[in-house]
């Protein structure tokens, strides 16, 4: 019985993490050497005044934990870094609220909670 509570428990946390999902564009691969120290920080592409091309669309999910955008922004950069980005274009940012009534998270029944998104565009400089 101890056995499937855990699981359950682990489940639960697991599916309502904060985290950033990558969307891959086209095939770039990063550099073999480390990734870039410092990560350009734009917020429309007009800002952007070097070629680049885009490699993944990033998005931060702060799962209804309430973060606030410069944390998800922080989280965003973290991740380009990660990914061998030299910069970052934002865009999207979404607020959707709770409506009421319950979700499945994991394996268990949970009331709906607001959650913040964010989407950023990674990108390298050609």
């Amino acid at each position: 019985m101890k056995k499937i509570l855990m699981i359950g428990s682990l489940m639960l946390l697991a599916s309502c993490t904060p985290g950033v999902t990558v969307s891959r564009v086209g095939n770039y691969a990063p550099p073999r050497n480390a990734p870039p120290t410092n990560v350009d920080v734009y917020h429309s592409k007009a800002e952007v005044t070097r070629p680049y091309k885009e490699i993944a669309v990033l998005t931060a999910d702060d799962a209804g934990w309430d973060y606030h955008y410069d944390v998800m922004e922080d989280m965003i950069v973290k991740r380009a870094k990660q990914l061998g980005a030299q910069g970052v274009i934002f865009g999207r940012q979404q607020e959707e609220g709770a409506e009421g009534g319950y979700t499945i998270r994991g394996a268990i029944v949970v009331p709906k909670v607001g959650q913040n998104l964010m989407q950023g565009t990674a990108i390298v400089y050609q």
